[in-house]
């Protein structure tokens, strides 16, 4: 578990320094710890070395992202019929119109950050858009949704 948080907290910190770094630094010396005070031999000490270090490659090389779900309002706040349909450009995503009183806005679930091209389709007219998700400044996500 320690190294799963060290992991984390030192890709959190690459990505928004000095975000997590502390939480790193403290989770690791913890684990460094814990070999030199529970081992006494030094081979005990290199195998106790080498499970973190075969957890951290396997956290790293298998961890897969999270998924993301939000609703979020569409510029200029048009009205759709119940008929239209939504068509995305990305295998991963999936975007649904909600029905909010008089305005439409999207549902959309996907799992990772980059720029997700999208229309709508209703009656003859065809609306297109370009979503970008992405991660902000403190670590959040990030939605903004633009006509094309």
């Amino acid at each position: 578990m320690l190294t799963f948080y060290y992991v984390d907290g030192f890709q959190a910190a690459f990505r928004h320094f000095p975000r997590l770094l502390l939480t790193a630094v403290f989770c690791l010396a913890q684990v460094l710890l814990y070999l030199y005070t529970f081992s006494e031999k030094l081979w005990q000490r290199l195998v106790g070395l080498l499970v973190p270090l075969a957890a951290v490659l396997v956290i790293v090389f298998t961890k897969t992202p999270g998924e993301m779900s939000f609703t979020d309002f569409l510029p200029g706040s048009p009205a759709f019929s119940e008929h239209a349909v939504v068509t995305v450009k990305d295998d991963n995503t999936k975007i649904a119109l909600e029905k909010n009183s008089s305005e439409s806005s999207i549902r959309v679930q996907t799992n990772h950050f980059g720029t997700i091209p999208f229309e709508i389709q209703d009656g003859g007219q065809t609306y297109r858009y370009e979503m970008e998700i992405y991660e902000g400044d403190e670590g959040s996500t990030r939605v903004r949704i633009t006509p094309k």
